[in-house]
């Protein structure tokens, strides 16, 4: 049960951005971050990675339509999240040829963490035909099993490449499921390959040859390293030294990128000493001498830069997205290694700061050619649209950012009083939020119930509405779908049979599907417990609409109802969160 306190305020937050449909109280902390990106046919952006609630990491995908959340995904929310075990994380994504996406992170289950990959259909529902019934797949690989990326073969099997901790040494670890979400058997040992390389090895990035060998990328001892395997999964020793190349960049290097030029040419991206840093390498798999200084490129846009993606160009220009200055920032680079003075007038970069953090984790090219970019800012998946000159697109979302789903926008927290509101002696203390609460006496009637409107004492600054003191109205000022969630709560006695029920209005007329209704019947002891209620909706707000909420209670049997904690009178607690989803 949600302590007593929460329900003695009204919380108002407004976030653009969009909420996990089960968060009922604005209160609870959620954070949510894109780890990896994929491109549809049809040009629908598809971001993966995390979103934590209550301390609970789900595996999180949200699909960008128009350069906003598509509502046909996940209806109607434009994303949706899964949890495998204790902790779930996307780590990559793919689109299938048949439409159906799948990603792949991992799980802990029973205290191990396990390679995890889950495949969705088209409209965001789970496909209980991959790996029927469940829809999701986890493999266990010595300890700490983590893919890092998924490559998708013409066959449709697919090649998922991590790492994990074998016999106390972590080494790259790789595996192929089919599309049925089978291990591979004609893959390594039993569709599983692990590869020491050199003392400790992680393996981050891949990508696939035209002739179907694998390429992986990642470190080695804190340094680049790179291999290849042949398609069954045995490392190709006509490749570096036996299959695999280290470099030393720097003192510390770590690859987190790979992207493979027409010419068969591989190009290592990450970062060394805080510097972006990119490395490429011949067919045969050694530094490639004419390309930036001796084979590699040291570039800093600002502080503590690091690449965690990259994408190549139909002209053979890599493109990374990381982060420095604790910013959100995308570079491009010439097939000779040199920044690109095409790209945002000359800088080579652009960095876009998003809020305290933010960073670009995932790139890729739409069919326009434009850049997106997918990563958090403010605890929230941030997905960033370029044209390709490397100048923001305007022309999407909001001045060419897209946020959601998760924490708040880019501008931060939106509409907050100088100071909390004390309410009857209750502890108050964050002032990151509005508090209110419900002034209204709440009437016990005969059947049947009728409606009044609850009317709150406080009045939030709420960003796109405003609030009409001392009423239920809220007026809106800025047109949207907005998601509304809200909880009422009412003490009563032992022996009281009540139903409360509660509703929004919209212009005067109720908003179908927002009554819920909560009743308590004599004879059940429920000794001094409240009669809660709560509803979470969707719904589209004209600029001049007016919301309010309402509440009524039917006692049987005489049912009486006894004062709230903290409230000099008898009245109910009323917790809202309004969002604005588009």
């Amino acid at each position: 049960m949600i302590s007593q306190k929460i329900y003695n305020k009204l919380i108002f937050i407004v976030l653009v951005s969009f909420l996990n449909y089960s968060m009922v109280s604005a209160a609870q902390t959620f954070q949510a971050q894109a780890l990896a990106i994929a491109i549809q046919s049809d040009d629908k952006v598809v971001a993966a990675g995390k979103l934590t609630l209550k301390e609970v990491t789900y595996m999180c995908i949200s699909r960008y339509d128009n350069c906003m959340l598509d509502t046909s995904f996940g209806s109607p929310n434009g994303y949706v999240t899964l949890l495998i075990g204790s902790y779930a994380q996307a780590n990559a994504v793919i689109i299938q040829t048949d439409g159906k996406i799948v990603i792949a992170g991992y799980a802990v289950i029973g205290g191990a963490t396990q390679f995890a990959i889950a495949r969705f259909n088209t409209d965001g529902t789970l496909d209980t035909t991959f790996n029927s019934p469940n829809g999701f797949v986890t493999t266990s690989i010595g300890d700490g099993a983590q893919i890092y990326a998924l490559l998708l073969q013409p066959d449709t099997n697919m090649v998922t490449i991590g790492s994990a901790v074998i016999n106390g040494q972590p080494e790259w670890a790789l595996a192929r499921y089919t599309n049925a979400g089978a291990l591979d058997a004609g893959f390594g040992t039993g569709g599983i390959v692990t590869t020491p390389v050199g003392n400790t090895a992680l393996g981050t990035s891949g990508v696939l040859q035209p002739d179907g060998k694998i390429v992986v990328g990642g470190s080695s001892d804190s340094q680049f390293a790179v291999g290849r395997y042949l398609n069954s999964g045995i490392l190709d020793a006509t490749f570096g030294i036996l299959g695999t190349e280290i470099t030393s960049i720097g003192n510390s290097a770590f690859a987190n990128a790979v992207a493979l030029q027409a010419n068969g040419r591989i190009i290592l991206a990450g970062s060394s000493d805080d510097n972006f840093a990119l490395a490429r390498y011949t067919t045969a798999g050694i530094l490639d001498g004419t390309y930036g200084l001796g084979g590699i490129v040291i570039d800093s846009p600002g502080q503590d830069a690091y690449i965690w993606g990259a994408t190549m160009q139909p002209d053979q220009k890599v493109v990374v997205g990381g982060i420095a200055n604790n910013s959100f920032t995308i570079s491009r680079y010439t097939a000779a290694g040199l920044p690109d003075a095409a790209f945002n007038a000359g800088a080579g970069f652009i960095t876009l700061t998003l809020g305290v953090e933010s960073s670009a984790q995932a790139v890729a090219l739409q069919s326009t050619g434009n850049i997106v970019g997918a990563g958090f800012a403010n605890n929230s998946f941030a997905v960033v649209n370029l044209l390709t000159s490397g100048t923001l697109n305007t022309a999407c979302g909001n001045g060419g950012i897209i946020m959601g789903p998760g924490g708040v926008n880019q501008f931060g927290l939106i509409g907050y009083t100088a100071g909390p509101t004390r309410v009857a002696g209750a502890d108050i203390s964050d002032t990151n939020y509005v508090y209110s609460y419900c002034v209204t006496n709440l009437t016990v009637g005969a059947s049947p119930c009728t409606f009044i409107d609850i009317s709150f004492s406080n009045d939030p600054l709420i960003n796109g509405w405003t609030h009409t003191l001392n009423t239920a109205i809220f007026t809106c000022n800025q047109t949207g779908r907005y998601l509304i969630q809200y909880d009422a709560i009412v003490q009563k006695d032992l022996n009281s049979a009540i139903s409360v029920s509660l509703r929004s209005v919209l212009n005067g007329v109720e908003i179908p599907g927002t009554q819920s209704t909560t009743a308590f019947r004599n004879g059940v002891s429920f000794a001094n417990l409240p009669v809660e209620v709560t509803k979470n909706f969707i719904v589209e707000v004209a600029s001049g609409d007016q919301i309010k909420f309402q509440l009524a209670s039917t006692a049987d049997n005489n049912g009486t109802l006894v004062a709230n904690t903290g409230c000099g009178t008898v009245r109910p607690s009323i917790s809202v969160t309004i969002t604005r989803i588009s």
